[in-house]
């Protein structure tokens, strides 16, 4: 029973000075980075390597770096608190020397398939080509005569769509001899889906305005919802904007209506941003953002945005409120102590405008374009948000897309006289 308090004050990181048999209050410090193994030095002391718990830091500014052989050398300056865990549970490090590879030459588009492993690629003369993630062929390069504006993977990997402005055709690379099929039920839709949970099945919209869901392997459609302005889809729901209310009406995948959601302002919805465990997120005619609460409150984030975006894990919203800034907004993340639930933050601001910002794999970082670099930022912003730049694409779009667990970025390097599908490597070997 004597030693009961000094446990309990041991436990909050209190620690009794020997001298002066005072309470000392003191912090701990979590590292976890990404690649582990990276050596930790705290006040130019090496305290060990990651991952790691650092206890009995007194209070006050430390300046943390973290390295490792091969790559850049990650250094903040942080503030520990007495009684407080601070957290490093996303750091991650970059290469000195990224390893470049040309997948294919002369592209137009290309797009990655959900599990990570595949890469379809368009090229000027109409075939389609795809490769692993070696740069190995899976199909020989496939005719499809047409100029394809969007590539859509299937949720299994299996089948690819070829969209354009007025025709959709699709192809199954598990077929012995793969070839483009084309789908008249979806000339002229829009909003061309695939089903997240039901094979085979597509959902979109008609140019009369009608929801409906396509067959492939039975060529058949069913009407789901009518007079529709937009929609989105969750693992298990399908989010339905009509065309001239101001509600979201929630069907299930089968397309029964299960429940209606409302806001009391006069706004009208533009955009859903729906994740897959149904967090949703709308843009209203007026630029506005707004997020729906665990209540299922529509919580304001910002007055005026471009672009925004939910993490991988649906916790955190990238906002683009202008040409050269991007900010993040914590729907849902207690556990960040740096960016507080309901909060939105500023993470960087540029002199030259940035384009096409997604999150980075795990979705602590952010991923965009800046004239011709690719660029790479994380999402603390404790003393500054470190950068790093993986290549430069000399002209056009990159289209960059991360590769599994953020391993590889592939992206279009574009010159004068070709455009190239390069894999950069982010692991040293």
């Amino acid at each position: 029973m004597a030693i009961a308090p000094l446990v309990i004050f041991y436990a909050m990181g209190y620690r009794v000075g020997i001298d002066l048999g005072d309470a000392l209050p003191v912090g701990v410090l979590i590292i976890e980075t990404e690649p582990r193994r990276a050596q930790i030095t705290i006040d130019n002391k090496v305290v060990g390597a990651t991952p790691r718990s650092v206890s009995n830091l007194p209070p006050g500014e430390v300046t943390i770096s973290i390295s490792k052989d091969g790559y850049v050398a990650w250094l903040k300056r942080l503030t520990i608190e007495p009684t407080v865990v601070t957290y490093l549970n996303s750091v991650r490090l970059f290469p000195t020397q990224p390893k470049n590879s040309i997948m294919l030459n002369n592209i137009d588009s290309f797009s990655l398939s959900p599990n990570r492993q595949l890469l379809a690629a368009t090229t000027p003369d109409y075939k389609l080509h795809v490769i692993d993630e070696e740069g190995s062929p899976v199909i020989s390069p496939l005719p499809t005569y047409i100029a394809s504006q969007e590539l859509l993977w299937s949720p299994d990997s299996n089948r690819i769509l070829l969209i354009t402005d007025n025709t959709t055709s699709v192809i199954d690379i598990t077929d012995r001899s793969p070839r483009p099929r084309r789908l008249p039920a979806l000339r002229q839709a829009r909003q061309i889906t695939w089903d997240p949970r039901i094979p085979g099945r597509l959902l979109a919209v008609s140019r009369a305005g009608d929801l409906f869901a396509y067959n492939i392997a039975t060529d058949t459609t069913v009407r789901l919802a009518s007079s529709v302005h937009t929609f989105a889809t969750s693992s298990h729901n399908i989010y339905v904007v009509g065309a001239s209310t101001r509600q979201i009406d929630i069907h299930n995948l089968q397309g029964q209506l299960a429940r209606t959601l409302s806001w009391p302002v006069d706004q009208t919805i533009d955009q859903l941003l729906v994740t897959p465990s149904g967090h949703v997120a709308v843009q209203f005619n007026d630029k506005s953002l707004a997020v729906l609460d665990e209540e299922e409150e529509f919580q304001p984030v910002a007055d005026n945005i471009l672009r925004a975006g939910w993490s991988p894990d649906g916790q955190l919203l990238y906002i683009q409120v202008d040409e050269t800034s991007l900010h993040v907004f914590n729907a849902r993340d207690e556990r960040l102590s740096y960016l507080p639930p309901g909060q939105l933050r500023l993470v960087l601001r540029l002199s030259r405008s940035l384009r096409s910002p997604q999150w980075f794999a795990g979705g602590h970082h952010l991923i965009y374009q800046v004239d011709d670099e690719i660029i790479i930022t994380e999402v603390d912003t404790r003393d500054h948000p470190i950068s790093y730049t993986v290549a430069s694409t000399n002209l056009g779009n990159s289209q960059a897309t991360v590769g599994q667990n953020g391993d590889t970025i592939f992206y279009l390097k574009r010159t004068g006289a070709a455009t190239q599908l390069v894999a950069t490597s982010l692991i040293v070997e």
